[in-house]
């Protein structure tokens, strides 16, 4: 008997090692495929995606939260969403756009159930958190010129450590 439960205690630890090492032999085979030039522009695109909305939210419990400038009233602003979800979203390329060396142009969107914001700056004495609305997120246009990607986040999303929340 003490012989299964021990084996049976290592049994997840090497499904997790194996788990591990065919992940991490996907990624290495992605990296190649990137850098050989065998991904599609739509493959290449997902990974910027996802390279991005790693920089641009974090995953705090059931929630995903971004920080940003909002410009115009020169204040701080984190967003909070229920149920996000990101999306790449191609749009067609003219050739006027192929002319100019675009390779590939889209956006990266961010839609989610519910959102509320935290505000703090000029114009905001008294710094709290808006009511949940529904619906939310935002969009950030993207494109390949000139064999780079090119990301227009103009309010600057950024991910944050959710220690640092407001309540």
């Amino acid at each position: 008997m003490c012989k299964n439960s021990h084996a049976r205690g290592k049994r997840p630890i090497m499904r997790t090692v194996q788990t591990f090492s065919i992940a991490a032999a996907l990624l290495a085979i992605l990296t190649a495929s990137v850098h050989a030039g065998a991904l599609s522009l739509d493959q290449e695109a997902d990974l910027e995606a996802q390279q991005y909305f790693a920089r641009a939210l974090t995953k705090c419990g059931d929630k995903h939260v971004s920080a940003r400038k909002e410009l115009l009233l020169k204040t701080d602003v984190i967003d909070e969403y229920l149920e996000a979800s990101m999306k790449v979203l191609p749009s067609r390329v003219t050739d006027a756009n192929r002319l100019k060396g675009i390779e590939w142009q889209g956006m990266f969107t961010v839609s989610a159930k519910a959102q509320r914001s935290f505000s703090r700056g000029p114009g905001q004495p008294q710094p709290s958190w808006s009511l949940w609305m529904d619906g939310g997120g935002f969009s950030t246009f993207v494109k390949k010129q000139a064999g780079q990607w090119i990301i227009d986040d103009a309010q600057q999303h950024k991910a944050i450590d959710c220690a640092h929340l407001p309540q």
